[in-house]
């Protein structure tokens, strides 16, 4: 998705934000900022958000050092989620449809976003949680993936963040289980972004036991298959089916060719805009098929 003014400012609000807290030495700062704001002048029509923020935070390495860590975000919600396991695999057994119902977990989880949100509170990850299998997903789509599903062999997951990872691992289990000739291989992020998911936080939470955990080799808080390393980008070419998970991953794949279907919540008002849906409010829709609101 174009980068929009309302993502410009969001960013760049952000930056300065950090910026001002940042202890390293007034001329360097004012150096990044010079710098970063020629990035921001210079962001082509068909440039996005992650792709803007990942050439922001390269120039933060390359001037301030270290970008601050989210190390103890994505733990701590790496284990409330996986507290909350017994309870959620418990409502998918007894679902009708434990697919579906393991969707909206995942979708549910989706909310553990320290990029888009800004802030996560455990009360509103409980309250989504608990009122996940109210939420709407179009059944014309969930039919179609299902559809989908029958005919493929190869599905790529692409994960999002931490703690939502957790759901996303009982979601792949009840596809491998339906779907017995699919085989799912799971791409997280190459490196640290905000509190997305690497292999190492897979890896933390038994992802691997699910499915094959790849990296995507770039540390983007979503998934441009030009800049991926040569393993996911095979991996996402050959796909019968790419499910991604988050608004970063839609950011960076809507205008694509793959065969993709994006699963989010909306965590800011552009995307609630542009879907004309309320803030935490599911979106699932194969590309092909996806319609945006004009702004």
């Amino acid at each position: 998705m174009a980068l929009s003014t309302y993502c410009t400012g969001c960013l760049l609000r952000k930056q300065l934000d950090a910026l001002d807290k940042n202890p390293a030495p007034e001329a360097l700062k004012k150096e990044f900022l010079r710098r970063m704001l020629q990035l921001f002048a210079d962001a082509a029509p068909t440039d996005n958000a992650p792709a803007l923020l990942y050439r922001v935070e390269a120039l933060h390495r390359e001037l301030l050092g270290p970008l601050p860590g989210f190390e103890a975000q994505k733990k701590l919600y790496n284990e409330v989620m996986l507290q909350q396991v017994p309870h959620m695999q418990s409502r998918i057994d007894s679902a009708a449809d434990p697919v579906n119902a393991a969707l909206q977990l995942a979708l549910a989880g989706n909310y553990i976003d320290f990029g888009a949100a800004g802030n996560v509170e455990k009360e509103t990850l409980q309250q989504l949680l608990d009122d996940a299998f109210a939420q709407v997903i179009d059944d014309g789509e969930y039919i179609a993936f299902c559809r989908d599903a029958d005919k493929a062999k190869t599905l790529v997951y692409l994960t999002d963040n931490c703690g939502e990872i957790v759901a996303d691992k009982l979601l792949i289990q009840q596809l491998r289980k339906r779907w017995l000739q699919l085989s799912v291989t799971v791409i997280t992020r190459g490196g640290n972004a905000v509190n997305d998911a690497t292999v190492r936080d897979a890896y933390a939470i038994g992802m691997e036991k699910a499915a094959p955990v790849v990296s995507s080799g770039v540390a983007m808080a979503g998934t441009d298959i030009r800049l991926v390393c040569d393993e996911a980008r095979t991996l996402l070419q050959s796909a019968d089916l790419v499910l991604a998970k988050g608004q970063g991953n839609f950011e960076t794949m809507n205008e694509g060719e793959l065969p993709v279907y994006f699963a989010f919540l909306c965590k800011c008002p552009w995307f609630t805009r542009r879907f004309g849906l309320e803030l935490y409010k599911p979106v699932f829709v194969r590309r092909e098929r996806l319609q945006l609101r004009e702004i």
